[in-house]
């Protein structure tokens, strides 16, 4: 079983167990519940518990950043790409490999994203996810910070500062102060997906929560935002990427 956090809470009658897409399996439970009996309580659901870490290792293997990527909505073939550079050594008259090409590391090319870095390294495919990472953030900056800027002008509602986070749980939040944060995973969401995650946030500096009001908001600007809560729904394992 993977990580197991308890959670003591005083008022709290009986024993709640979640497990988040980070594969954390979370027990909360009332103040003065014996150690034994949340040991049982977990042991009862186990079938439960790993049927559901199952499922979620069965999609996450999907969505394997080595292998294959999702970037504005469309599938990527991950291409490794050796980028030392052959240079012969001007004492020992040997070609040696001993840097790696300059400029971007990581370039999208038909249906491949290839990920150029030196393969001797001792982990390789560490590199690999942490230049991938590199990348998805700062196309995600470039990408996201003018959309926001035009769809708060279009729809004549004030950000007063822009961030990107690596948010656990969420796609993006609004706060009173007038800054939206989004989880910079965002950039792997197709264009419409993303504007509708933008004018989500953006509504929530009329409406500071999710009521009635709220909703009529957001559907008077994106009639069809059912389908885009379908897709994120569909895809809530892609928060877990990158961990």
């Amino acid at each position: 079983m993977d990580q197991v956090i308890i959670k003591r809470r005083r008022g709290q009658k009986n024993i709640r167990i979640r497990i988040t897409r980070t594969r954390e399996v979370i027990v909360s439970a009332p103040f003065e519940t014996p150690v034994a009996e949340i040991r049982h309580t977990l042991l009862k659901k186990s079938a439960w518990i790993h049927g559901h870490l199952q499922k979620l290792n069965e999609d996450y293997a999907r969505f394997d950043p080595v292998k294959t990527l999702m970037y504005n909505g469309r599938h990527y073939r991950v291409v490794p790409v050796d980028g030392t550079i052959t240079t012969v050594n001007p004492v020992r008259g040997k070609p040696e490999k001993d840097s790696v090409k300059k400029g971007c590391p990581v370039c999208v090319h038909d249906s491949e994203i290839q990920v150029c870095f030196n393969p001797a390294q001792a982990n390789p495919e560490e590199e690999m996810l942490t230049l991938v990472r590199k990348w998805l953030i700062s196309r995600a900056k470039a990408t996201i910070t003018p959309r926001v800027e035009s769809l708060s002008r279009q729809h004549r509602i004030k950000v007063s500062r822009i961030m990107f986070r690596n948010q656990k749980t969420r796609w993006g939040s609004s706060s009173s102060n007038g800054t939206l944060s989004f989880n910079w995973r965002i950039i792997m969401a197709p264009p419409a997906v993303q504007d509708y995650l933008i004018i989500h946030e953006l509504i929530h500096q009329r409406h500071m929560n999710h009521s009635k009001a709220y909703w009529k908001d957001v559907a008077a600007r994106v009639p069809d935002y059912e389908k885009a809560e379908r897709w994120l729904k569909d895809h809530r394992n892609l928060i877990g990427l990158f961990r």
